[in-house]
């Protein structure tokens, strides 16, 4: 701000060289109270995901069996044949039953990870939203040098944006001023475009962090779910594969095959407890944005006031240009 006070003392003085300042009163309240944005209401923040209890998986078990077997091979065959059927189904049956239980694990530690993510999106588009006035009041800093100076060299408004109007060769000081106010013009399109920039990148960048941390998170859930469809596979390929080696050894072996029963077992999965909720995300109040706006009112007085040649005062009995400043400003605003 010191910069921008240097810059108007300078136009000041240039423009009182000229002729007397004319004092002149500026309602910036009346001017704010117009100008100012209209409060957004506060986002409401969801609720976070209920926890999930656990849960016992139950695996019937198979009562004991005696299989009598009679001579010869005939006999033995179909015997093969039907343990080989009850191999298949049961490790269909017991292929299924592990994978429900391995991908309810996968399904709860994707939700508390999703439940993990939101509130940081959350935080990080209310810290972009809250650097969005420092990046605009360096905009404003470095802009208003520029903007008096060319209002000094050309006028206001710009009589020639694009610089495509040089002075006859013979008036050299009419062609410094014209090189001059070119350079001026390319400061303030770099200052616009690094401004824009900064705009863009402050409420892209919390937007584009979270696809890539959602994206990652996709891409793991799928191969812990691939992984855990492959374990319920392989274990229940082995617990089967041992039961028919203990068929087929009896059967080479025996006339009869005892049939041990198996238990009845429960897996049990445990519960995962609810996240913690997000935090609030506060918006601005009408009383905040109606401060910030004449603050911005203000700024843009100053620079009115030294390309109009005026003594901006406060007292009684000065004129009233409020009207006449909240025109300019708005023809300002309407070109940046």
């Amino acid at each position: 701000m010191r910069r921008n006070s240097l810059w108007i003392g300078v136009g000041l003085v240039i423009a009182g060289c000229a002729a007397p300042q004319p004092a002149v009163f500026v309602d910036l309240d009346a001017v704010a109270l117009r100008d100012a944005p209209t409060p957004w209401e506060t986002p409401e923040v969801p609720r976070p995901p209920e926890g999930l209890e656990g849960q016992t998986l139950a695996l019937g078990g198979r009562p004991a069996q005696t299989l009598q077997l009679a001579e010869g091979p005939e006999r033995a065959q179909r015997v093969r044949d039907v343990i080989r059927t009850a191999r298949e189904q049961t490790l269909k049956d017991l292929t299924k039953r592990l994978q429900a239980a391995y991908r309810a694990d996968v399904r709860r530690l994707e939700a508390a990870r999703l439940a993990e993510i939101e509130p940081r999106r959350r935080e990080s588009v209310a810290g972009a939203y809250g650097k969005l006035r420092a990046v605009f009041e360096s905009y404003a800093e470095r802009r208003a040098p520029d903007v008096i100076r060319l209002a000094l060299l050309a006028g206001f408004p710009d009589p020639d944006p694009s610089s495509a109007k040089p002075p006859a060769p013979e008036d050299k000081l009419g062609t410094m001023r014209f090189q001059e106010a070119k350079q001026v013009r390319q400061r303030l399109a770099e200052t616009e475009r690094d401004y824009k920039g900064s705009i863009a990148e402050l409420l892209t960048g919390p937007e584009r962090d979270y696809a890539d941390e959602l994206t990652k998170l996709r891409i793991e859930i799928e191969e812990l779910r691939l992984a855990a469809d492959h374990r319920a596979q392989q274990e229940a390929a082995q617990q089967v594969d041992l039961e028919e080696q203990d068929l087929n050894t009896a059967l080479s072996e025996r006339s009869s095959i005892d049939l041990a029963g198996s238990p009845s077992r429960s897996l049990q999965v445990p519960g995962v407890p609810a996240p913690k909720p997000a935090p609030d995300v506060r918006a601005a109040s009408a009383a905040e944005l109606l401060a910030q706006e004449r603050e911005l009112a203000a700024i843009d007085a100053k620079i009115w006031a030294t390309q109009r040649g005026y003594r901006l005062v406060s007292v009684a009995g000065a004129r009233d240009a409020t009207e006449e400043f909240y025109q300019w400003r708005s023809r300002l605003r309407a070109g940046r």
